[in-house]
């Protein structure tokens, strides 16, 4: 019997861990003793985080509602409550069990079923599906030239700014577009264009950063016969004259070099531009859309950028919010994405498991648009290659399931107030599952006996029985007084 016992002591947390909805165990005190791997999921954070930053916590600081705390400190059963994670917009349900020993309440046991969060993030897609299909009330985007609504989202702060290029299109000032890598700039820049007068023009885009600054003269302005080693007899026109009657977009503006600022301010502030090795001034008639990831108000500040041509670009300012500041359009462009994806390679339909929505919804998407473009082709890779029509989490990149990519300096402080605050990221672990049960056991007898003197009320706190409690000091190696 005692056998059996310590195998019991030994596989419970194996099997809580194994289960899918999420398990919280909390003391009599409110404070926070034990979660398994789908709360860790849930939350974003591994399991050395959770032990070292969140087990001993009071629940005061991971749930808000006042109530609840109330009931589960109460010894009083709670059945199908609804709970909001504020942050991840979503509804969780669950039940709070209350425990009991020798009629003594010692703590409780929250459930929250992850089947039932599933079904709500289900419900949800299906609505909005339904409302999109059956909406005959305007929206703003309605209104806007075909080439706009092409650009996909619904998010009121991206239609805005489609509204904003969409008025810009009509002029022929120059415009400066913003944000961070990824979001879409030269997407938007080409809406842009084809909104214009200018669109039975070219649209000529060159990325300034790519192109090394002994080339990107000669790339801008063009070359004339036997300017340098290596020029073609012919010369050539530069993308200022190819641009002509069209558009010239100018990704990546602040990674240019001073001597670069000067020189095409100088073709800006003139409309004219001088091959390299040539004497010839050749007018310029193309619209000048710039675009940057920088912040060029700061840089101009800091000496970075020249002012005056800070001043040249900024005629009409333009800024794309990030993916994660859409989180309403990533359904929409995941669904996109893979749909272009089943067309181009004649897969037939394909669909996202509920969970992998779940986590779309949580992750923070550094990358923007740009990566949830490759996540989807790397899971649509996968799927395809198992002839499957569901996309699961197996298919999704490693990144994703663990939540983050390398962090900005400060980015560790930001997710632990994110934490405190109930905000999704998904996360999980290289270490084996019976080494993790394994260390958050320790943790949570040694934060016990950092709070109870008593070592009779110890036990009783931790749940043992006083044989099941020395083994596992044995086991640990834990000092005994």
């Amino acid at each position: 019997m005692t056998n059996l016992q310590h195998y019991l002591d030994e596989i419970i947390y194996e099997i809580l861990d194994l289960i899918h909805d999420f398990i919280l165990i909390i003391d009599h005190s409110g404070n926070l003793l034990y979660t398994n791997a789908a709360y860790e999921r849930v939350i974003g954070l591994n399991r050395d985080y959770v032990r070292k930053n969140i087990l001993g916590r009071h629940i005061s600081t991971m749930i808000y509602d006042q109530k609840l705390q109330d009931i589960i400190l109460s010894g009083h059963k709670l059945l199908n409550f609804r709970h909001v994670i504020e942050k991840a917009g979503i509804e969780v349900a669950g039940s709070v069990l209350p425990l009991y020993r020798d009629g003594a309440f010692q703590g409780a046991v929250v459930v929250v079923s992850m089947t039932q969060v599933s079904q709500l993030f289900e419900s949800l897609i299906e609505s909005r599906a339904k409302y999109r299909k059956e909406q005959v009330k305007f929206k703003p985007k309605d209104f806007l030239p075909e080439c706009f609504q092409k650009l996909v989202g619904n998010n009121i702060n991206f239609v805005k700014t489609l509204v904003k290029a969409n008025a810009a299109a009509a002029t022929n000032s120059t415009i400066l577009i913003e944000g961070d890598s990824g979001v879409g700039k030269e997407l938007l820049a080409w809406a842009i264009h084809e909104a214009s007068a200018r669109k039975k023009g070219p649209f000529i885009a060159i990325n300034c950063a790519a192109i090394p600054e002994s080339l990107l003269e000669s790339e801008l302005f063009g070359y004339e016969a036997g300017a340098f080693t290596g020029a073609s007899r012919k010369g050539k026109p530069g993308r200022f004259e190819l641009a002509a009657g069209g558009t010239l977009f100018l990704d990546e503006v602040g990674d240019l070099s001073p001597t670069m600022q000067a020189k095409i301010l100088r073709a800006l502030q003139f409309r004219q531009v001088e091959r390299v090795g040539g004497t010839c001034k050749i007018d310029v008639d193309a619209r000048i859309i710039t675009a940057t990831n920088k912040n060029l108000a700061q840089q101009t500040k800091k000496g970075f950028f020249r002012e005056d041509l800070y001043y040249r670009l900024n005629v009409i300012p333009i800024t794309l919010p990030p993916l994660a500041e859409r989180k309403d359009d990533i359904f929409l462009l995941a669904e996109h994405f893979l749909a272009n994806l089943c067309q181009e390679y004649g897969s037939g339909p394909m669909r996202f498991a509920s969970d992998v929505n779940i986590i779309f919804h949580a992750y923070h998407w550094p990358g923007n648009i740009r990566e949830l473009s490759n996540v989807i082709e790397h899971s649509f890779v996968l799927a395809y290659s198992e002839s499957s029509n569901l996309i699961t989490t197996r298919h999704l990149p490693p990144a994703i399931l663990q939540g983050r990519k390398e962090r900005e300096p400060g980015e560790e402080e930001r997710i632990s107030r994110e934490a405190e605050d109930g905000l999704v990221q998904i996360s999980i672990t290289g270490k084996q599952m019976k080494e993790l049960v394994e260390e958050l056991e320790l943790k949570v007898i040694e934060k016990s006996m950092e709070t109870c003197a008593n070592r009779s009320d110890l036990i009783r706190k931790l749940g043992f029985n006083r044989s099941t409690f020395y083994k596992k000091v044995k086991k640990y190696k834990m000092v005994k007084d």
